[in-house]
């Protein structure tokens, strides 16, 4: 992994995007990982086996037996299928109406034409003539995630097309978000230039800032995950704003 790929994470762009300096300021700080990320890296693994094994394609068990003791349940048994099916049975709708239809799990996806050297990978993607859709499976719940505008899957998208529209003549993008254990299934519609005029206007300008380290420090609801939540000198001075201020008065 690169160190701008690092940096600047699809999945963590709905903070960078919002507090351009937090990147810079997040770098130096160790990603300790933790029992929830095992668990979800864990999930994921059984979702790729599970769709893998519906496509009729091999699938490497290692990640998933590494991680099974500790981490799997019948919960998850129940959750990752859930995703499997929900992809299988999209993938052959689609394949019903356009006998070209492809799906890819696993695809990683370039994003050097916004972000310098910065990859990422797609947990499953259905591209059929007309329109292409990308997955996210997502085993937290504490957090319901909404597809709707969201940056990360945005990203996926426009991965993507860079790479599928010359092969297809897609003009529509789905993003697709799949929470099974809060029974949120979220899906968003964009037209293709109005993604790629959010590309240039938006998301290149504010990367360009992250990877500087420059613009302002914004406190917000996309500090829950910041490595600086808690520590940060803004949070703390929003917080103090929101109480009266008192003159000091004799007794």
């Amino acid at each position: 992994m690169s160190k701008q790929h690092a940096l600047l994470s699809p999945s963590a762009s709905h903070r960078w995007l919002h507090c351009t300096p937090s990147a810079r300021l997040e770098e130096n700080i160790p990603d300790e990982g933790s029992e929830y990320a095992k668990e979800g890296t864990c999930a994921h693994a059984l979702c790729e086996i599970k769709l893998k094994e519906l496509l009729g394609m091999e699938a490497d068990r290692s990640e998933f037996e590494s991680l099974k003791e500790t981490y799997y349940d019948e919960a998850m048994e129940g959750h990752t299928t859930d995703y499997a099916q929900r992809v299988y049975g999209g993938y052959k709708e689609a394949k019903l109406k356009d006998p070209n239809t492809i799906i890819l799990i696993e695809k990683q996806l370039d994003f050097g034409a916004w972000l310098p050297e910065a990859f990422g990978t797609c947990d499953a993607m259905i591209i059929s003539s007309d329109i292409i859709e990308v997955i996210d499976f997502k085993y937290g719940m504490g957090v319901e995630v909404s597809a709707e505008e969201n940056p990360q899957m945005m990203m996926y998208a426009l991965g993507a097309i860079l790479e599928y529209e010359l092969e297809f003549d897609f003009d529509m993008v789905r993003m697709s978000i799949i929470q099974p254990r809060v029974s949120n299934y979220s899906s968003w519609e964009l037209e293709v230039p109005k993604l790629k005029d959010w590309s240039e206007h938006e998301l290149k300008p504010k990367a360009k800032q992250a990877v500087a380290g420059e613009g302002e420090i914004t406190p917000g609801t996309w500090c829950r995950f910041c490595k600086l939540n808690g520590s940060c000198k803004a949070q703390v001075e929003q917080a103090l704003s929101v109480y009266p201020k008192f003159e000091d008065k004799a007794l």
